[in-house]
């Protein structure tokens, strides 16, 4: 997790935390394994406890504070921040747990990008580890807990001039949880098989660590990832806990929503893509350098076996026109479809309008909650340059190919490169919003 504070009280923070053990959760069978390893089959290097059980408990936690990595069995574990925190042995401390069957790996690297410098490898523990019940440890080697303190140092630093982000961080202070409520529903939620073990005893844990921010600031978390999204401790609560036993300075925490939100977002993309249509179309000899889809990176690389995945485009290319249309004709055409895509937003719904639409076209009557399913996995799935022959594809195909049949060609050349830039891009434009609009506003007006 990235840890920021304010600049006023970060140097007071480093005195006080040099006196705090860190508290991390591990899988109690692995614990008990590594130290009967350390015991009976000592490493070449030198190497305690409290470093291959920060290896494992990373692997506890980085699922925990992202939702894209809590169903997958390996997380990347960034080179960077292990050499820094774990010091030159780090490669030493994973090959001795993947060579002892703690951990293991995938052996392909994420080169670096915009959100991480350096690369990284994809971790993750063994079988037999994965459903262990967690049992608390806590690190008290000193020389780690300094390089661990130290990385937040380095990173807070990198962020000390982003005011709002500040803010925010000085704002997380006052939350708290009704943690026997929060414990009490967690509980029956077990009993009823709702979830398991592991979940259950994960969940509770971001609760107490939210509580226990007196004893410890490295409890929090507040970060920016390349999208510009921000990420706390409380963007990772279950929305049960979020919803009914979240607090701050007393008051019951609610939570607000944008209606139809990545709807409207992908309307005014449309909007953009047609306006700089018209500019290129009015001003065509002022155009001299159009933007191309910039690869930011290759994915997943591993040389052993010559294995390259998908690149990844840094945004969408929105000044060519892809469609052998007249300009004139397509801006008009365009134009009318943003206006009727609108029309249905700000009347029964872009939703309700798709749900009509599947009774009228297909005689298929979907509730709003399903609609809105189909849709949402039609616009961020690939791109579709022919009929789908999946059923369902083909109905949310058929209707947006009937309905806004400009539209669909354009949003699937937004996705032709890469189906993922359109959401990235969504995503962008989503925290720009937020962050750079609303929150802002909020803190103006209400301090």
């Amino acid at each position: 997790s990235l840890v920021f504070f304010s600049v006023s009280s970060f140097f007071c923070y480093i005195w006080y935390m040099s006196s705090f053990d860190i508290v991390i959760q591990v899988p109690s069978k692995a614990k008990s394994d590594i130290e009967f390893l350390l015991k009976y089959k000592k490493p070449s290097f030198p190497c305690n406890v409290d470093y291959l059980l920060y290896i494992v408990g990373k692997l506890i936690q980085i699922p925990q504070y992202n939702s894209k990595l809590k169903n997958l069995h390996k997380v990347p574990l960034y080179s960077l921040i292990l050499r820094y925190e774990l010091g030159k042995n780090y490669k030493k401390y994973l090959d001795y747990l993947i060579n002892n069957k703690v951990i293991e790996t995938d052996n392909h690297y994420i080169v670096s990008s915009p959100e991480h410098e350096g690369k990284c490898k994809c971790y993750g523990l063994v079988k037999k580890y994965r459903s262990s019940k967690l049992t608390d440890h806590t690190i008290t080697k000193k020389s780690l807990l300094k390089q661990i303190l130290k990385w937040k140092e380095k990173v807070f630093k990198e962020y000390e001039n982003d005011e709002l982000l500040t803010k925010l961080y000085g704002m997380m202070d006052g939350f708290n949880i009704d943690i026997d409520s929060a414990t009490t529903k967690l509980d029956s939620m077990l009993d009823n098989k709702e979830i398991n073990q592991r979940q259950h005893d994960l969940e509770l844990n971001k609760c107490i660590k939210i509580n226990n921010k007196k004893e410890t600031s490295l409890s929090l978390f507040i970060t920016k990832d390349s999208y510009n999204r921000v990420h706390t401790n409380f963007t990772n609560l279950s929305k049960i806990i979020r919803e009914n036993y979240l607090y701050h300075n007393g008051n019951k925490v609610t939570g607000v929503d944008i209606v139809s939100s990545q709807a409207s977002l992908l309307c005014s993309t449309f909007s953009e893509y047609r306006d700089s249509l018209k500019m290129v179309n009015e001003n065509p000899f002022e155009v001299t350098d159009l933007p191309k889809n910039e690869d930011v990176r290759e994915k997943y690389v591993n040389k052993l076996n010559n294995y390259t995945g998908k690149h990844i485009y840094l945004d969408i290319n929105r000044t060519v026109n892809y469609f052998d249309l007249d300009p004139t004709l397509m801006i008009e055409k365009t134009s009318k479809e943003i206006s009727k895509y609108i029309q249905a937003m700000s009347t029964e719904g872009i939703y309700e309008f798709f749900q009509f639409k599947y009774d009228e076209m297909f005689g298929v009557n979907k509730d709003r909650k399903d609609v809105k399913k189909r849709w949402i996995s039609y616009v961020f799935g690939k791109s579709y340059t022919k009929v789908p022959t999946n059923e369902e594809l083909y109905m949310i195909y058929s209707i947006w190919n009937a309905e806004f049949p400009m539209l669909n060609k354009i949003m699937n050349h937004f996705k032709s490169a890469d189906y993922k830039t359109l959401a990235h891009t969504l995503q962008r434009k989503e925290a720009d919003l937020i962050f750079n609009k609303v929150c802002p506003a909020i803190d103006s007006e209400l301090g």
